[in-house]
């Protein structure tokens, strides 16, 4: 759909060379769609000039001062929103099969993953490979990016493949350093450049890769092997096995001959387990990576076996003091400085405390940074605090100054965990209800002694996730009928506290409790005054309830 391609282009964006930004073509959609359409139609047919559109600018931005080799520049590029029209109809339509095309393994751009799923797969193999002390090795590649996919292995599947050929084989492209733009010229591989459609052709070709890894097995590998990926960031796991994994290292680079997809193994990692260790020599001569101990960083996570301590989130902190370091406090306004607060450095640790719960003491170091920068800027000398920061984080209707809460935002982040588990499917969740749950209730569910360190942070807020979360009954099975919200916005132990306190079993779920009718809840005596005017009264509240 051309018309919700267009409106669904970001707002307030730089625009490409051509000058035209997004929101020209949706203010005039309906004066140029025919134009467009007709445009689509040349596409079809190929007679459209695309090249005509797809020309850009690369500009080199410095990373660090007096930057004298290319890899000390970072390039921004701009695209022409004409062009990214084209793009963005043909990946809306890859996206349509890319769930039934792409393996779930797979946790990038693809609508129904999320990066952070990718994550906790890892995590728990590793806990369950030390747990049960298995043996097996673990590849960590880096692997080049789409610039290096040779373009015949794309276009040599399907017909319509033509057009993305002509997406991502058209374009010019000039380099601009220090507003010095020169000659346009024709690239032989994309730029790295990553936009949404070669972000997705690449994971169709890491696609024949895994087709290839799975078709080898049992012949090479066979019921050694397991991929997780995220973009082009790759895990590989694999029995130890010293001539299977000869086998592996002639496959990847049968592999990088065909597609183009050179791997680093000299930037590549290798963790071994188990009896493995043994070997770890042998196995570092034969892919030519280096050995590495735990924690893994993988996506921007700390991955261990074991509980993760206070100097794993050295990187948080350093981030914290970074930014406090580049940033000129006391010429600052004290709102000034509440703006920072709230929409830098309280963002910083967001995505590690989507994962873990924040360790009390990491906590506290955030937010003395915080209360320091908003009282006394970058000053040394040392100010009072005229406020806690309980008081601070108040909103501002009540006295405070809306400071995010981060302890409160850690346990909201990890109950979305919760939510997950019991709304969607997905690998994750097959492997948590195969390792921890079972045919079990969520509020049956208890950590213990041997579970994952992952699995212990959502089950800390678990009680907050029940007693405040607000449940669809379905068929009644997940949700307690006394203590879940479901009916009324409120927990039925709180609308009956005198039926709750002499109910038996408390923790009885609604499928039991309307398997009979009446409803089948028993109570330690007999009912009789107010309790058996709620009773009836209650009663008259699940007339009609039907469960699906």
């Amino acid at each position: 759909n051309i018309k919700e391609a267009i409106f669904s282009l970001k707002h307030n964006k730089a625009p490409g060379p051509d000058g035209i930004p997004a929101e020209f073509y949706q203010q005039f959609y309906e004066t140029i769609k025919g134009d467009l359409l007709q445009m689509f139609w040349d596409l079809s047919k190929g007679d459209l000039p695309l090249f005509s559109l797809n020309f850009r600018v690369i500009t080199l931005i410095p990373n660090v001062q007096e930057a004298k080799v290319i890899q000390q520049y970072r390039p921004i590029c701009l695209l022409n929103v004409s062009y990214k029209i084209f793009t963005k109809v043909a990946t809306n339509w890859l996206t349509l099969v890319a769930d039934k095309v792409v393996s779930p393994t797979q946790t990038a751009f693809i609508k129904s993953q999320n990066i952070l799923e990718g994550v906790v797969v890892l995590f728990e193999t590793i806990h369950e490979l030390i747990e049960k002390t298995k043996r097996g090795n673990l590849l960590d590649f880096d692997k080049k990016a789409y610039d290096k996919v040779q373009w015949p292995f794309l276009f040599k599947h399907s017909k319509w493949i033509s057009w993305i050929e002509t997406f991502i084989s058209s374009g010019t492209v000039a380099v601009n350093i220090n507003d010095d733009v020169r000659h346009y010229f024709q690239t032989k591989k994309e730029d790295s450049t990553r936009i949404s459609i070669t972000s997705l052709v690449q994971y169709y070709a890491d696609q024949n890769w895994r087709g290839s890894l799975r078709q080898s097995s049992p012949h090479l590998v066979d019921g050694g092997l397991s991929i997780l990926q995220n973009a082009d960031d790759i895990i590989l796991f694999m029995y130890h096995d010293p001539n299977k994994a000869h086998n592996m290292k002639l496959l990847l680079f049968a592999f990088e001959q065909a597609l183009g997809l050179k791997i680093n193994f000299h930037k590549s990692e290798l963790f071994c387990f188990g009896d493995a260790q043994d070997k770890v020599e042998l196995y570092i001569e034969l892919f030519g990576c280096k050995a590495r101990n735990f924690p893994i960083n993988y996506l921007g996570i700390p991955i261990h076996f074991r509980k993760l301590r206070n100097c794993d989130w050295v990187q948080v902190e350093e981030r914290f003091e970074k930014r406090l370091n580049s940033w000129k406090g006391k010429h600052l306004p004290i709102g000034g400085r509440l703006t920072l607060i709230n929409s830098v450095l309280s963002s910083l640790p967001m995505y590690m405390m989507s994962f873990f719960s924040i360790p009390k003491g990491v906590l506290k170091k955030l937010d003395y940074f915080r209360l320091r920068f908003f009282w006394q800027g970058d000053e040394n000398k040392k100010k009072y605090k005229l406020a806690k920061l309980s008081i601070l984080c108040q909103p501002k209707d009540q006295g405070g100054l809306g400071i995010l809460d981060l302890s409160t935002k850690n346990s909201a982040l990890l109950c979305k965990w919760m939510y997950k588990l019991l709304t969607s499917d997905g690998m994750w969740q097959q492997i948590h209800r195969n390792k921890y749950i079972g045919s079990k209730p969520l509020d049956q569910v208890e950590w213990k002694i041997g579970d994952s360190h992952f699995w212990s942070c959502p089950m800390k807020v678990k009680l907050d996730f029940l007693c405040f979360g607000t449940f669809l009954v379905k068929e009644g099975s997940q949700v307690r009928f006394w203590e879940d919200i479901w009916l009324d916005g409120a927990q039925l132990k709180e609308q009956y506290p005198s039926l709750y306190n002499i109910a038996r079993p408390k923790s009885i779920t609604i499928v039991e409790a309307m398997s009979s009718s009446p409803p089948s809840i028993y109570s330690r005596r007999q009912l009789y005054g107010t309790n058996l005017d709620n009773w009836y009264f209650l009663l008259s509240c699940l007339e009609g309830l039907e469960l699906s």
